[in-house]
Protein backbone atom coordinates (compact mmCIF):
# COMPACT_ATOMS: atom_id res chain seq x y z
CA UNK A 1 0.00 0.00 0.00
CA UNK A 2 2.57 2.92 0.91
CA UNK A 3 4.84 1.92 -1.94
CA UNK A 4 2.36 3.61 -4.35
CA UNK A 5 2.99 6.81 -2.64
CA UNK A 6 6.00 7.54 -5.39
CA UNK A 7 3.45 6.30 -8.64
CA UNK A 8 2.73 9.93 -9.55
CA UNK A 9 7.02 10.72 -10.03
CA UNK A 10 9.19 9.90 -12.92
CA UNK A 11 10.79 6.40 -13.05
CA UNK A 12 14.16 8.32 -12.17
CA UNK A 13 12.47 9.96 -8.59
CA UNK A 14 10.33 6.85 -7.54
CA UNK A 15 12.98 4.18 -7.93
CA UNK A 16 14.79 6.32 -5.25
CA UNK A 17 10.96 6.22 -3.07
CA UNK A 18 11.14 2.71 -3.85
CA UNK A 19 14.94 2.05 -2.68
CA UNK A 20 14.66 3.90 0.21
CA UNK A 21 10.95 1.90 1.68
CA UNK A 22 12.42 -1.70 0.68
CA UNK A 23 15.20 -0.82 3.01
CA UNK A 24 12.88 0.65 5.80
CA UNK A 25 11.02 -2.75 5.45
CA UNK A 26 13.31 -5.51 4.38
CA UNK A 27 11.04 -5.85 1.70
CA UNK A 28 7.44 -4.96 0.74
CA UNK A 29 6.19 -5.58 4.60
CA UNK A 30 6.26 -2.25 5.65
CA UNK A 31 4.18 -2.47 8.83
CA UNK A 32 7.00 -5.10 10.05
CA UNK A 33 8.96 -1.76 11.34
CA UNK A 34 6.35 -1.30 13.89
CA UNK A 35 5.12 -3.22 17.21
CA UNK A 36 1.89 -5.54 16.68
CA UNK A 37 -0.38 -3.98 18.28
CA UNK A 38 0.04 -0.14 16.88
CA UNK A 39 -1.84 -1.35 13.82
CA UNK A 40 -3.20 -4.91 14.68
CA UNK A 41 -6.14 -2.93 15.64
CA UNK A 42 -7.62 -2.70 12.62
CA UNK A 43 -7.93 -6.75 12.68
CA UNK A 44 -9.88 -6.47 15.93
CA UNK A 45 -11.94 -3.58 15.74
CA UNK A 46 -12.28 -2.06 12.75
CA UNK A 47 -15.02 -2.59 9.67
CA UNK A 48 -14.19 -6.05 8.47
CA UNK A 49 -15.42 -5.28 4.86
CA UNK A 50 -16.56 -1.85 2.58
CA UNK A 51 -15.60 1.08 1.99
CA UNK A 52 -14.73 1.88 5.69
CA UNK A 53 -12.20 -0.52 6.00
CA UNK A 54 -10.56 0.41 3.16
CA UNK A 55 -10.04 4.42 4.07
CA UNK A 56 -9.51 2.93 7.77
CA UNK A 57 -6.60 0.82 6.53
CA UNK A 58 -5.30 3.53 4.06
CA UNK A 59 -5.48 6.17 6.15
CA UNK A 60 -3.23 4.31 9.22
CA UNK A 61 -0.83 2.74 7.07
CA UNK A 62 -0.23 6.55 6.26
CA UNK A 63 0.04 7.44 9.41
CA UNK A 64 2.86 4.97 10.23
CA UNK A 65 4.79 6.42 7.11
CA UNK A 66 4.64 9.76 7.87
CA UNK A 67 5.43 9.54 11.09
CA UNK A 68 8.53 7.80 10.49
CA UNK A 69 9.59 10.01 7.24
CA UNK A 70 9.21 13.08 9.00
CA UNK A 71 11.15 11.88 12.03
CA UNK A 72 13.92 10.92 9.34
CA UNK A 73 13.91 13.74 7.39
CA UNK A 74 14.01 15.94 10.23
CA UNK A 75 16.79 14.22 12.15
CA UNK A 76 18.38 14.08 8.82
CA UNK A 77 18.95 9.78 9.22
CA UNK A 78 17.13 10.59 5.47
CA UNK A 79 18.95 12.99 3.56
CA UNK A 80 17.07 15.66 1.83
CA UNK A 81 16.37 15.25 -1.70
CA UNK A 82 13.80 16.69 -4.06
CA UNK A 83 12.09 13.17 -4.30
CA UNK A 84 11.81 12.73 -0.72
CA UNK A 85 10.14 16.41 0.12
CA UNK A 86 7.57 15.81 -2.56
CA UNK A 87 6.69 12.12 -1.57
CA UNK A 88 6.25 13.66 2.33
CA UNK A 89 3.60 16.38 0.77
CA UNK A 90 2.26 13.68 -0.95
CA UNK A 91 1.92 11.06 2.13
CA UNK A 92 0.30 13.71 3.96
CA UNK A 93 -2.25 15.04 1.10
CA UNK A 94 -2.70 11.39 0.58
CA UNK A 95 -3.24 10.93 4.98
CA UNK A 96 -5.57 13.56 5.10
CA UNK A 97 -7.72 12.07 2.17
CA UNK A 98 -8.32 8.83 3.78
CA UNK A 99 -9.10 10.13 7.39
CA UNK A 100 -11.37 12.35 5.52
CA UNK A 101 -13.16 9.68 3.37
CA UNK A 102 -13.36 7.82 6.80
CA UNK A 103 -15.12 10.49 8.04
CA UNK A 104 -17.70 10.83 5.37
CA UNK A 105 -18.21 6.65 5.32
CA UNK A 106 -19.09 6.83 9.32
CA UNK A 107 -20.79 9.84 9.36
CA UNK A 108 -18.17 11.20 11.68
CA UNK A 109 -17.41 15.02 11.28
CA UNK A 110 -14.39 15.78 9.05
CA UNK A 111 -13.10 18.39 11.97
CA UNK A 112 -11.83 15.33 13.84
CA UNK A 113 -9.18 15.07 11.02
CA UNK A 114 -8.33 18.41 11.32
CA UNK A 115 -7.54 18.61 15.45
CA UNK A 116 -5.79 15.51 15.26
CA UNK A 117 -3.87 16.84 12.13
CA UNK A 118 -3.29 20.13 14.08
CA UNK A 119 -2.11 18.28 17.21
CA UNK A 120 0.68 16.03 15.75
CA UNK A 121 1.77 19.55 13.45
CA UNK A 122 1.96 21.60 16.53
CA UNK A 123 3.66 18.79 18.45
CA UNK A 124 6.52 17.68 15.62
CA UNK A 125 6.67 21.30 14.32
CA UNK A 126 7.10 23.52 17.28
CA UNK A 127 7.84 20.76 20.25
CA UNK A 128 7.93 22.68 23.26
CA UNK A 129 11.15 21.49 25.68
CA UNK A 130 9.85 19.39 28.25
CA UNK A 131 10.29 20.37 32.00
CA UNK A 132 10.09 16.73 32.87
CA UNK A 133 9.72 12.83 31.77
CA UNK A 134 5.73 13.21 32.42
CA UNK A 135 6.04 16.17 30.16
CA UNK A 136 8.41 14.39 27.54
CA UNK A 137 5.58 11.33 27.25
CA UNK A 138 2.89 13.78 27.06
CA UNK A 139 4.99 15.53 24.25
CA UNK A 140 4.84 12.32 22.50
CA UNK A 141 1.42 11.29 22.72
CA UNK A 142 0.25 14.78 21.01
CA UNK A 143 3.31 13.54 18.35
CA UNK A 144 1.37 10.28 18.05
CA UNK A 145 -2.12 11.96 17.12
CA UNK A 146 -2.10 10.60 13.83
CA UNK A 147 -1.76 7.38 14.96
CA UNK A 148 -4.97 7.67 16.80
CA UNK A 149 -7.10 9.67 14.21
CA UNK A 150 -8.50 6.12 12.85
CA UNK A 151 -8.85 4.75 16.28
CA UNK A 152 -10.98 7.76 17.46
CA UNK A 153 -13.15 7.92 14.00
CA UNK A 154 -13.93 4.59 14.44
CA UNK A 155 -14.73 4.99 18.17
CA UNK A 156 -16.91 8.00 16.89
CA UNK A 157 -18.77 5.84 14.44
CA UNK A 158 -19.51 3.54 17.13
CA UNK A 159 -17.89 0.81 14.60
CA UNK A 160 -15.59 0.31 17.18
CA UNK A 161 -15.20 0.67 21.65
CA UNK A 162 -15.03 4.01 23.15
CA UNK A 163 -11.90 2.70 24.54
CA UNK A 164 -9.58 2.19 21.48
CA UNK A 165 -7.86 5.64 20.63
CA UNK A 166 -6.73 6.05 24.00
CA UNK A 167 -5.29 2.24 24.48
CA UNK A 168 -3.49 2.99 21.11
CA UNK A 169 -2.28 6.35 22.72
CA UNK A 170 -1.25 4.45 25.77
CA UNK A 171 0.53 2.28 23.87
CA UNK A 172 2.43 4.44 21.69
CA UNK A 173 3.84 6.35 24.87
CA UNK A 174 5.30 3.05 25.91
CA UNK A 175 6.75 2.19 22.87
CA UNK A 176 8.58 5.41 22.80
CA UNK A 177 9.63 4.42 26.34
CA UNK A 178 11.07 1.15 25.62
CA UNK A 179 12.75 2.46 22.55
CA UNK A 180 14.95 5.20 24.09
CA UNK A 181 16.12 2.87 26.68
CA UNK A 182 17.01 0.28 23.99
CA UNK A 183 19.12 3.59 22.10
CA UNK A 184 20.06 5.09 24.58
CA UNK A 185 24.06 5.15 23.79
CA UNK A 186 23.28 6.21 20.60
CA UNK A 187 20.97 9.00 22.10
CA UNK A 188 23.50 10.20 24.25
CA UNK A 189 26.19 10.28 21.57
CA UNK A 190 23.96 12.21 19.48
CA UNK A 191 22.85 14.36 22.08
CA UNK A 192 19.46 13.49 22.04
CA UNK A 193 17.68 14.40 25.38
CA UNK A 194 15.69 10.86 25.18
CA UNK A 195 13.20 9.83 27.98
CA UNK A 196 16.54 8.22 30.13
CA UNK A 197 18.25 12.18 30.07
CA UNK A 198 14.80 13.36 31.19
CA UNK A 199 14.24 10.41 34.12
CA UNK A 200 17.85 10.92 34.97
CA UNK A 201 17.26 15.08 35.92
CA UNK A 202 13.76 14.17 37.60
CA UNK A 203 14.42 14.87 42.11
CA UNK A 204 14.46 11.57 43.74
CA UNK A 205 12.55 10.14 46.58
CA UNK A 206 13.45 8.66 49.45
CA UNK A 207 12.39 4.75 48.18
CA UNK A 208 14.01 5.54 44.95
CA UNK A 209 17.52 4.42 43.34
CA UNK A 210 20.01 7.50 43.02
CA UNK A 211 19.63 9.53 39.67
CA UNK A 212 22.71 9.16 38.90
CA UNK A 213 22.17 5.41 38.38
CA UNK A 214 20.91 5.23 34.52
CA UNK A 215 20.76 1.27 35.03
CA UNK A 216 18.14 2.38 37.44
CA UNK A 217 16.79 5.47 35.12
CA UNK A 218 16.07 2.66 32.80
CA UNK A 219 14.87 0.16 35.29
CA UNK A 220 12.34 2.82 36.16
CA UNK A 221 11.47 3.53 32.69
CA UNK A 222 10.56 0.17 32.20
CA UNK A 223 8.30 -0.40 34.75
CA UNK A 224 6.60 2.85 33.60
CA UNK A 225 6.21 1.31 30.31
CA UNK A 226 4.40 -1.83 31.67
CA UNK A 227 2.32 0.13 33.54
CA UNK A 228 1.26 1.94 30.67
CA UNK A 229 1.01 -1.41 28.73
CA UNK A 230 -1.31 -2.82 31.62
CA UNK A 231 -3.44 -0.04 31.38
CA UNK A 232 -3.53 -0.61 27.86
CA UNK A 233 -4.75 -4.34 27.96
CA UNK A 234 -7.05 -3.61 30.96
CA UNK A 235 -9.09 -1.01 28.48
CA UNK A 236 -8.90 -4.00 25.59
CA UNK A 237 -10.37 -6.45 27.98
CA UNK A 238 -12.78 -4.32 28.92
CA UNK A 239 -13.81 -3.51 25.58
CA UNK A 240 -14.07 -7.13 24.93
CA UNK A 241 -10.98 -6.98 22.33
CA UNK A 242 -9.26 -10.06 23.77
CA UNK A 243 -7.12 -11.10 20.71
CA UNK A 244 -6.06 -7.38 21.32
CA UNK A 245 -5.31 -7.90 24.94
CA UNK A 246 -3.42 -10.78 24.15
CA UNK A 247 -0.97 -9.20 21.92
CA UNK A 248 -0.57 -6.18 24.45
CA UNK A 249 0.08 -8.72 27.57
CA UNK A 250 2.65 -10.34 25.00
CA UNK A 251 4.26 -6.93 24.47
CA UNK A 252 4.69 -7.03 28.41
CA UNK A 253 7.45 -9.55 28.01
CA UNK A 254 10.57 -8.60 29.25
CA UNK A 255 9.40 -5.68 31.38
CA UNK A 256 9.51 -5.70 35.10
Amino acid sequence: MVFGVADALPARLAGDIHAVLRRYASGDDFLQLFPVPLWSFLHWAAPTDGAARGHAERAHALSLLLHLWDDHLVDAQLPLNFARLHVRGAVWADFVDAARSLCRESAVPQSVVDSHADTYLNAVGAPEEPADLAAYCAVFERQAAVWTVVPRILAESAAAPAELAALVGDFAVAWRLTDDVHDVAADTAAGVRGAVWHELRTPAGSSRPSVADPDAAAARLRARAGRLLDSAEHRARQAGLTGLARELALSRLGLP
